[in-house]
């Protein structure tokens, strides 16, 4: 999909949303279009919201929870394949594959800690740094970290010190550089 047309599709949205946020019809093809994207957390808030809050007959609860499962599906699938991929890329050493790999799982499920994880880790490796602070902050900030392996939080928490402790020292105008060229 043209990502112009995407845009102006989610902007068409947004006004029927303001005119009525729990318009079933509008909701559903919200739902749908999100799925189609490929971002199927939001996709899967949507008609969660909807099943939570909005009275449904009979018809629509049904037609809502098959588009839920369906969306569930593809989810797990999407993040399971790229949790994979990052990982085997990761472990060849091959950095930007892996950030790549973890993007697209991202795009799912935009808090998943273990692609939040990597994607950190191989955004360090790579000296971009403030990929790798965004990285760990939604990851500290935003993921289930309860579901996370043990010392992990801590290694990310250690990673956004030392990066966030090079960017102030860079950072700092009046300060001496901490290399020497030679």
């Amino acid at each position: 999909l043209d990502p112009t047309k995407e845009q102006l599709t989610l902007g068409r949205i947004r006004q029927g949303e303001q005119l009525d946020p729990n318009f079933l019809p509008l909701q559903l093809k919200k739902a749908e279009f999100l799925d189609k994207l490929g971002r199927y957390k939001e996709a899967l808030d949507v008609v969660q919201r909807i099943e939570r809050n909005v009275r449904l007959d009979r018809k629509e609860l049904e037609e809502f929870l098959r588009l839920d499962g369906r969306i569930t599906n593809n989810l797990t699938d999407a993040v399971q394949k790229s949790q994979e991929e990052t990982l085997r890329q990761f472990t060849l050493q091959k950095y930007q594959p892996s950030i790549d790999a973890a993007g697209r799982g991202l795009k799912a499920d935009p808090v998943n800690a273990s692609l939040l994880y990597y994607s950190a880790l191989s955004a360090a490796f790579l000296r971009q740094n403030a990929a790798a602070i965004k990285f760990v902050r939604t990851y500290l900030g935003d993921s289930n970290m309860a579901c996370a392996p043990a010392g992990e939080p801590e290694k990310m928490l250690d990673l956004y010190r030392l990066l966030s402790a090079k960017v102030q020292a860079r950072d700092r105008v009046d300060g001496a550089p901490h290399w020497i060229s030679g």
